[in-house]
């Protein structure tokens, strides 16, 4: 635990799809360095696992003026984590050999820090709950939105996990009792509804019957819309695009509300790709869940765009570090 009048120093590390970023975080969560290392995920867990700890131990060995010494490690990692033993207990998306692999105490091991180590959307929860838009909020769910749609749930300052660590699965909701497939294996879900790809399908499919000419303009080819060609004609004032977005907040509206009555958060926080989009998502967002929850849920609710950005993942990560040590 810290002393009195002395400043903790964290490392953070965020285990990205294409590279692994670091950096020495103080308690306000000022990054005061940082280094980067391309993941290389198809050479395996062994060579990943390899590379974080080469980045914790970069860090360690160039510690900026006016840091003596680092307090402990925290990691944001794909996949479900033991968070008690900083153990990956699920598969992980493009990273083969993770499941098993015992985060936390490889570093330890390897630096003789103590290491810590959650799923990444849990550790951007806790990022926004410390430095983020929930500054000072007690309970908060945060969902990501991009490929997919993840989500963490913050209650009292500190993340639930659930009884098997895999609670905050906010995209596998059900939204449509018999809807469209989802690649978890279920239909309905609120991912194959109102995630970047499902945004990017519903414009191809207009945009192939000749109902969204300014979005196959600007992305050339139907077939080739993203999400991002969407927004960027939502926010033109294409009316295409923003229908588009209007149905997607009703979806994610009404999970939304779903959630607001069963845990009567302060805050929503809303961060990924897809959440860049603005008003013409969150505007929608907001009215169905004030629609579909309780007033008393809802008369001091707050639902806000993520603020720590590209740095959620790395800040989040030396958060969930910070919580065992300050």
């Amino acid at each position: 635990m810290a002393q009195a009048g002395h400043k903790q120093h964290v490392i953070g590390i965020d285990l990205g799809g294409t590279h692994i970023g670091g950096g020495i975080v103080d308690e306000t969560g000022a990054v005061l360095a940082h280094v980067a290392e391309p993941t290389e995920a198809e050479l395996g867990g062994g060579i990943v696992m390899q590379k974080i700890i080469a980045v914790a131990q970069s860090l360690l060995g160039g510690l900026p003026e006016g840091v003596e010494q680092i307090a402990g490690i925290g990691v944001g990692t794909p996949g479900c984590v033991d968070p008690e033993n900083g153990v990956v207990v699920s598969e992980a998306f493009n990273l083969p050999g993770w499941r098993g692999m015992a985060l936390a105490g490889n570093l330890l091991e390897a630096t003789g820090v103590p290491a810590y180590a959650d799923n990444d959307v849990n550790v951007t929860a806790l990022g926004e709950t410390w430095f983020g838009a929930g500054r000072g909020v007690k309970d908060l769910l945060c969902i990501t939105i991009g490929t997919g749609i993840g989500g963490g749930i913050v209650i009292g300052r500190k993340v639930h996990h659930g009884a098997n660590f895999f609670a905050g699965e906010i995209g596998h909701t059900t939204v449509s009792l018999d809807g469209r497939p989802c690649l978890c294996g279920s239909i309905g879900c609120l991912e194959a509804y109102a995630s970047a790809p499902a945004i990017a399908r519903a414009a191809q499919e207009l945009g192939t019957r000749g109902l969204a000419p300014r979005i196959v303009e600007a992305a050339g080819n139907p077939h080739e819309i993203t999400a991002k060609d969407v927004a960027s004609a939502a926010a033109a004032g294409d009316q295409a695009a923003i229908g588009i977005f209007l149905e997607v907040g009703r979806y994610l509206g009404a999970a939304l509300a779903n959630l607001v009555n069963v845990l009567n958060p302060e805050m929503i926080v809303i961060g990924g790709g897809v959440a860049q989009a603005g008003d013409v998502l969150f505007d929608p967002i907001r009215r169905e869940i004030h629609r579909r929850a309780l007033d008393v849920l809802t008369k001091h609710l707050q639902v806000l765009p993520a603020q720590l950005g590209e740095q959620a993942g790395l800040v989040g990560s030396a958060a969930l570090a910070l919580q065992h040590v300050v």
